[in-house]
């Protein structure tokens, strides 16, 4: 069983057996994310959460400019599960 439940990933061992690891939950808030230049249809509408001074903890260097939609397959090309081992940081 693969399962991404917060922070960290379970994987599977050599031999199919589950490994087991501490699953932390992380709510929205925590993340810090942020969305902007959304564009809805439809009466569709956004709540804002995460932190609206994150550009200035990270440095806006590290943040991603908003794309349109059809730039998602672009911008998770390489985005994966992580390879984590129980009890290590991931």
């Amino acid at each position: 069983m693969t399962t991404h439940i917060g922070p960290c990933m379970a994987n599977k061992d050599n031999d199919g057996g589950d490994q087991e690891g501490k699953i932390t939950t992380v709510s929205v808030e925590e993340l810090g994310l942020v969305s902007e230049g959304d564009a809805f249809v439809n009466g569709a509408f956004f709540i804002p959460s995460g932190d609206p001074n994150a550009s200035k903890k990270f440095g806006g260097n590290k943040m991603l400019p908003y794309q349109p939609g059809e730039k998602a397959p672009f911008l998770t090309k390489f985005a994966g599960s992580l390879d984590c081992t129980p009890g290590k940081p991931c």
